[in-house]
């Protein structure tokens, strides 16, 4: 019983770290405003639970979708999904040169001034 305790544990801290390298990476990238279209908790059997939040977003007049992936350990993941209903608006960094690419910045967040986001 421990060591599978263990396995969601590094699991989860394995998709923090990796949420933390995504942030760096993409900290340059200009920023839209994305609306949510859906979110929900997905309690894993095995594993780590998570909080999908799908998202849309328009680049240059075309329309493009994201997915968030949050790591949840613990309880209150639905409170949490809950607080992004469909039509939330939120702030996603694209990636230079290929729109498809995009990174939640922060939950929640609209504070940023949307950017035109040029592409090749």
């Amino acid at each position: 019983m421990g060591g599978w305790v263990l396995d969601i544990l590094v699991e989860y801290l394995v998709r923090v770290v990796m949420r933390i390298v995504q942030l760096l990476r993409s900290r340059s990238w200009p920023t839209v405003t994305a609306q949510v279209t859906s979110s929900f908790y997905v309690k894993a059997g095995f594993g780590c639970d998570i909080v999908e939040i799908d998202y849309e977003y328009r680049v240059n007049g075309q329309s493009y979708t994201g997915m968030h992936n949050k790591p949840w350990f613990g309880a209150w993941g639905d409170e949490y999904a809950a607080r992004f209903p469909r039509g939330t608006e939120l702030v996603v960094l694209v990636k230079p040169g290929e729109p498809s690419v995009s990174v939640m910045e922060r939950p929640g967040s609209v504070e940023a001034e949307p950017a035109k986001v040029e592409s090749d």
